[in-house]
């Protein structure tokens, strides 16, 4: 009966309990409610609102332990357990509340992790740009290189002119035939206006012999080969009594005057010839180029018909020898070297002393 009489009791006053519970619910849903309303972003908005309505539960839930055990104990406290429901249930509709945007936001958070997705494209246009340095490589692969160390054709130098073989006067091919660059029975192509020694400080075992330089004096131009070697300076020009009247129109003067000349490529138009010294055979191989349109660097050997070369050395009066080594047959394959880079390959070569073989081309 004392139970039956706590229970009237208790629906008596439910409705005051409940009266004083809706403020807490309202002020506690209010916050709620408008937080989903908005962007996402939004979420934390709510927080500030809600924070005086979560002290009031967290101290009722203290007082929530002790009427949810008090009906039993004393029953006398009988508006702490209704208040308490009330609050219980506010709590328990509160929390999924708020923590569904919780939920949402890691929703949202998904397609930032899309975003990457988006950027792989992105890393595809790199390789897709990747093929256009190849379109720029062959360039600088076009032009022959010219060989380290050798004054390349257009090179310009200065230095006195002078002239040589007075005493006594030699001709034009007395003067130089069988000289330092060992041109010998040899006759000057036709565009070429004499000759001219170079001096020894640019000599380089006679790499400059057979080629080419422009000389002027006064208006007039020549074109000179270089079969000779001279002393003085870099620039030094020395050239034979022939070429010398043709410059100066007979100046009987031996001259001393410096001029600008220039190295260039040789006004020829016939192929290149290979020329074997006196007493070369297979046993001693010595020759020299002739006819050539740009100076030779290098001179090879072949003789399996070009599968292997075999280098030569040049010695100080532009002979290309092997030095000790033989050859194997009568006849062997040259592959000459322009210092521009360019090959030329002049086949069945003789190996006899004094013998002359032209290729198919020039330089």
């Amino acid at each position: 009966m004392r139970f039956h009489h706590i229970t009237g009791l208790a629906l008596a006053l439910a409705p005051l309990s409940m009266a004083g519970a809706c403020p807490n619910k309202e002020k506690a849903v209010e916050p709620v409610n408008p937080a989903p309303a908005p962007a996402p972003a939004a979420a934390p908005a709510p927080a500030p609102a809600s924070s005086p309505a979560a002290t009031v539960p967290k101290k009722k839930k203290k007082h929530s332990h002790k009427s949810h055990h008090g009906p039993k104990k004393d029953g006398s406290k009988k508006n702490k357990p209704k208040k308490d429901g009330s609050k219980k249930d506010d709590s328990k509709k509160e929390q999924p509340k708020q923590e569904e945007p919780k939920q949402e936001t890691p929703k949202q958070e998904q397609p930032k992790q899309e975003q990457p997705k988006q950027e792989q494209p992105k890393q595809d246009t790199p390789k897709q740009e990747q093929p256009k340095p190849e379109t720029y490589e062959p360039a600088p692969v076009a032009p022959a290189p010219v060989v380290a160390g050798v004054i390349g054709d257009g090179h310009t130098m200065k230095g006195p002119m002078t002239r040589y073989g007075d005493n006594p006067k030699c001709t034009e091919y007395d003067c130089w035939q069988g000289g330092a660059c060992s041109f010998t029975d040899y006759t000057l192509p036709e565009g070429i206006d004499g000759t001219t020694c170079v001096s020894e400080q640019i000599w380089d075992n006679g790499v400059h012999c057979g080629g080419c330089v422009k000389v002027s004096h006064k208006g007039k131009t020549l074109t000179l080969m270089v079969t000779n070697r001279t002393d003085l300076g870099p620039g030094h020009l020395d050239m034979t009594p022939a070429t010398w009247n043709k410059l100066t129109n007979n100046l009987s003067w031996g001259g001393g005057f410096d001029e600008p000349w220039e190295f260039i490529e040789c006004p020829i138009s016939t192929p290149l010839k290979i020329k074997l010294h006196g007493g070369a055979s297979k046993y001693w191989f010595a020759a020299s180029v002739e006819n050539a349109k740009h100076r030779t660097v290098k001179l090879e050997v072949s003789v399996d018909d070009g599968k292997s070369w075999v280098n030569t050395n040049r010695e100080v009066f532009n002979m290309y020898t092997l030095g000790k080594q033989q050859l194997s047959k009568d006849t062997a394959w040259v592959r000459v070297t322009s210092i521009n880079g360019q090959t030329v390959v002049v086949k069945d070569v003789a190996l006899k002393s004094g013998q002359v073989t032209a290729g198919a081309v020039n330089y």
